[in-house]
């Protein structure tokens, strides 16, 4: 998925998810200033979600922090009337941001980190959790399906887990909806 041009990506995105939800390509803000790759209503629960489709692997630094700060601008615009959840994908997590839990020394040249949260069936990262911070989500792809996390919070799962009951967490999701609409740019980057 991580070697695919965006426009393949977002083709991969729409053949995925197409037979859970109603997907709206390519949607503008009420404001009509933003333009989103998704809109996506699930066809069975009321989840109404924002996906931005961005190809980060071989992207630098400040490129990824300018998908991030994009993301950030769409959540705290407004789509159909309110502010909805909005996520990345692919994760920019596991695949670009390292939490180190140990060093390997291959030899005097090269390292080899190993992250903390290195085990694919590990459902949360660090990074995760800071994109959370700034008010935007992320999708994780998995061997039989897909995870919508948010702050480390499952909101949505493609797929049955036995240790997350059924596939849509509606009280975490109306949690983030109140986190959503309370969050402020100006109160996350004003001095203090």
């Amino acid at each position: 998925m991580y070697n695919l041009d965006e426009k393949d990506l977002v083709k991969l995105f729409e053949e995925r998810f197409s037979n859970e939800f109603d997907i709206h390509k390519e949607f503008t803000d009420d404001s009509r200033k933003n333009r989103i790759d998704f809109i996506l209503q699930h066809k069975k629960y009321d989840l109404l979600i924002g996906v931005e489709c961005k190809h980060t692997y071989t992207k630098r630094g400040t490129e990824v922090g300018k998908i991030v700060q994009q993301a950030i601008r769409y959540s705290v615009a407004k789509f159909m009337g309110k502010r909805i959840p909005v996520f990345l994908f692919p994760p920019i997590s596991k695949e670009i941001f390292v939490t180190p839990l140990k060093t390997v020394e291959l030899n005097d040249q090269i390292s080899i980190y190993v992250d903390r949260h290195h085990n694919d069936s590990a459902y949360h990262h660090t990074f995760n959790g800071f994109l959370g911070a700034f008010n935007v989500g992320e999708i994780i792809p998995k061997k039989d399906g897909s995870i919508f996390m948010f702050s480390n919070d499952i909101i949505y799962n493609s797929y049955k887990d036995p240790k997350y009951a059924g596939y849509f967490n509606q009280h975490k999701y109306h949690n983030l909806l109140k986190k959503i609409n309370s969050f402020e740019l100006n109160d996350h980057f004003s001095r203090h």
